[in-house]
């Protein structure tokens, strides 16, 4: 993926071998349980979550250059750590059902240096 918007409805595992570049964002529409796994890799794209009913969990540690916003679902960590470099975590400010599950992940959000 180079760039683009795609939306993705099950689950996104990158393997060890796969390289990311451009810009775009990944929207996760699923309606079940997606499980997200970077295989340790920086995704250069926005990571937006809006499930309707599901819940994005991750595999892995999650570390993105671009924008994480929860429009609505649930997103789990699953104590992995989150590092989002360039932007800020945002969650929408609607009456749709959102919710953060950290538990006991370390996250870094925003610039530093």
């Amino acid at each position: 993926m180079s760039s683009g918007s795609p939306v993705f409805y099950g689950d996104f595992i990158l393997g060890s071998g796969v390289t990311l570049s451009g810009s775009g964002t990944i929207t996760f529409s699923g309606t079940s349980t997606q499980n997200v796994s970077t295989s340790n890799k920086t995704l250069p794209y926005a990571f937006v979550i809006n499930t309707s009913t599901g819940s994005v969990n991750l595999g892995d540690s999650l570390t993105t250059s671009a924008a994480i916003s929860l429009t609505r679902g649930t997103f789990n960590t699953n104590n992995y750590n989150v590092t989002q470099s360039s932007s800020a975590f945002t969650i929408a400010n609607s009456t749709l059902n959102r919710a953060v599950n950290i538990g006991s992940s370390n996250w870094t959000i925003g610039s530093t240096g």
